[in-house]
């Protein structure tokens, strides 16, 4: 194997160096070992490789001794034996051999085969990199970083993690990408993240395959490109990053660098979420939920929100609080709703903050409290979440848990009309209709009763129905009337259905 991994040779040079090796000379022995590691001049036989570095490493050669440690690290003609390879890669480092340096760093970082000691290990690691091993420079960058064993310095960590990126060391790669990325010791720059993300990801580091498919889904450094995303975050799916089956999953789900596949979408996000990744126990929960590329399962549903709730995913919370406010026989249960809802709320969730609001207004797993319900709508509607701009419209339009107030009224129902909400645009349109909040406008109240009702609001074509029938605001239109008040009755509403009887003789 070599302490630099650069091996050569001829049978000639092979049955030169064997001779030697016989004599008891322990270069010629650690030559041989190599011979037979590489499998350059003579058959790869990793067994004899091991055993001719054991000779060499009895009789004090240095890097034989690093070689055993190292059939020893990683179980190679050995059971794998961390504390065996530490007592050869400490004669190794005393000795000077900067790869033994580092791994002896190594096991004292991790506390492989002896105790942890990040001490230990910062000072094996500078050692190592004193002799410029590329590897160790990015152990130390990774040390600074995080504070172990030393004083956290991320101007430090950077300085060794671009020495070692220099030297090709594709972990110290990524790590200046993220560096770069996020703007730690060092200013932040998008196109250099993307820079060394390539770098690394171009050597098989899985981490930096995610974060360049992150940056191409996400257009960072460089331009939006799905199909240069989904060919990186496969690659490190394949490698089984956890984050990346779930981002890879995001692409099939929504069709993005892939034809949608909802099924494939379901195996990458369960993939996911079997090593435990909250988003992704989320992501499985939906679909079970839901039935999208699987069969509804509301028991496996729950089960996937449980875990990741455990978590504190809140988005679980949320949907977990769903299922149950709204659940049927078998699963619904209000305090359960209310204290996840609630959880998630006070986390900022505007999804939750809305539905938490729905639990005060109908008592549910808590008292009947419309000062609470308007308190909660308003949070979510500050946090954009339209239907909330629409509810807390009309506590303020019928002072509801809150002072009446027509014109915050009027803002929150202009509010959420602008973003299609068809509750909120009926209210609008009953502002401009009555003045409220506003100059009364009949062309405008007609307009926002039109948006809503191209959405099926039977409040908004009732309204428009009666416009029509009493001339109000424009040319009374019997016929417009009843053809507002048929289509609400085709949806169902029950005013609709009398008006129809009442003003036309029409049953319906």
């Amino acid at each position: 194997m070599g302490t630099e991994n650069t091996l050569g040779g001829s049978v000639n040079e092979f049955e030169q160096y064997l001779q030697l090796a016989e004599s008891g000379n322990a270069f010629a022995q650690y030559k041989i070992g190599d011979f037979y590691y590489s499998g350059k001049g003579v058959e790869k036989n990793i067994d004899k490789a091991v055993y001719w570095y054991k000779l060499a490493a009895e009789n004090g050669n240095a890097e034989a001794q690093y070689c055993v440690g190292y059939a020893y690290y990683y179980g190679e003609s050995v059971e794998k034996d961390f504390a065996v390879a530490y007592e050869y890669f400490k004669k190794s480092a005393e000795a000077g051999v900067s790869a033994s340096q580092k791994r002896l760093g190594d096991l004292y970082y991790f506390g492989d085969g002896v105790d942890a000691d990040y001490e230990k290990a910062f000072g094996w690691y500078k050692k190592a990199a004193e002799q410029n091993n590329q590897y160790a420079l990015g152990r130390l960058g990774d040390c600074y970083y995080y504070g172990d064993g030393v004083e956290k310095n991320y101007e430090k960590a950077v300085e060794y993690y671009g020495k070692a990126a220099e030297g090709g060391v594709a972990p110290a790669c990524y790590s200046l990408g993220y560096c770069y990325f996020y703007g730690e010791g060092v200013e932040k720059d998008y196109i250099k993240a993307a820079y060394w993300y390539t770098k690394s990801a171009e050597k098989g580091d899985a981490d930096a395959q995610y974060s360049l498919g992150k940056c191409y889904f996400n257009g960072h450094g460089v331009a939006v490109d799905y199909d240069k995303a989904v060919y990186w975050y496969k690659k490190a799916a394949e490698q089984g990053h956890d984050w990346a089956q779930n981002n890879l999953g995001v692409c099939y789900n929504d069709g993005k660098g892939v034809t949608r596949d909802y099924n494939e979408a379901f195996k990458l996000y369960l993939k996911s979420a079997e090593q435990d990744n909250a988003v992704a126990q989320n992501n499985v929960g939906f679909y079970y939920e839901r039935g999208i590329g699987t069969q509804i399962d509301i028991k496996k549903a729950v089960y996937w929100y449980e875990k990741a709730v455990a978590q504190g995913n809140i988005d679980a919370h949320y949907n977990l609080g769903c299922l149950y406010l709204d659940g049927d026989v078998f699963t619904a249960d209000d305090e359960k709703a209310y204290a996840l809802l609630g959880k998630a709320a006070n986390k900022g969730h505007k999804g939750a903050q809305f539905e938490y609001g729905k639990c005060y207004l109908f008592g549910k797993g808590a008292q009947k409290d419309m000062l609470q319900a308007a308190y909660w709508w308003q949070k979510a509607a500050e946090n954009g979440h339209v239907a909330a701009m629409g509810n807390l419209g009309s506590c303020y339009y019928n002072g509801d848990g809150i002072q009446k107030d027509y014109a915050k009224a009027f803002y929150w129902f202009t509010k959420g009309a602008a973003a299609g909400n068809d509750y909120a645009q009926k209210n609008l349109g009953q502002c401009y209709e009555k003045g409220a909040g506003t100059v009364k406008d009949a062309a405008q109240a007609i307009y926002w009763y039109e948006k809503a009702a191209a959405q099926n609001n039977t409040a908004a074509l009732n309204a428009l129905a009666n416009i029509y029938f009493f001339g109000s605001g424009v040319a009374a239109d019997k016929n417009k009337a009843k053809e507002y008040w048929s289509r609400a009755a085709q949806l169902g509403n029950k005013f609709a259905k009398e008006m129809l009887k009442d003003r036309f003789g029409i049953k319906f």
